[in-house]
């Protein structure tokens, strides 16, 4: 009886949902965009920074709360299974993301560049390896790191983060 209930709730707010839309947007638009949440507060970009080889390809954008009491802890946002060289890492999705994060938990947000297509979750090791011995220098608290990941890196990145040592 439960479940039905559940079920009708659903599609109930499903059907809303619908009716709502004023015209079709393509996946790859509807992925794109921004959250659609309040306007973030002021937060610090360092964008491009490389973490491998000064490659723009194997990069981080990070973003820093503007005035923090104490060291941020780091957040490793990590993309799904695209390449590295797609520059998804600086897509105004993943920005939106990381400044309502920071601006909502005071975290400090690291959006990591990576070949999910091959799944190559070794770059995400060397990126916060970089990001750990860099802490000094942003003022992030890197000790004890959070992983933030979607689509196909939920597959790939959340094992590797748990087998991990430095990362679990």
């Amino acid at each position: 009886m439960k479940y039905s209930r559940f079920a009708a709730i659903l599609l109930c707010l499903a059907c809303a949902a619908c009716a709502t839309r004023t015209a079709p947007v393509s996946l790859r638009d509807a992925a794109m965009q921004t959250l659609p949440l309040r306007a973030p507060g002021a937060a610090r970009e360092l964008p491009g920074r490389s973490y491998r080889d000064a490659s723009a390809d194997y990069a981080y954008d990070l973003y820093l709360p503007a005035a923090p009491a104490a060291p941020p802890r780091l957040i490793l946002l990590v993309h799904g299974g695209a390449p590295a060289a797609s520059g998804l890492r600086g897509a105004p999705l993943m920005r939106s993301w990381a400044t309502q994060i920071v601006a909502r938990t005071g975290a400090a947000v690291a959006a990591i560049g990576w070949d999910g297509h091959l799944r190559d979750t070794a770059q995400i090791g060397t990126a916060y390896a970089h990001l750990r011995a860099h802490a000094g220098e942003y003022g992030i608290d890197a000790a004890r790191p959070c992983v933030i990941t979607f689509s196909a890196g939920v597959a790939a990145v959340v094992p590797y983060a748990l087998r991990d040592k430095a990362l679990r």
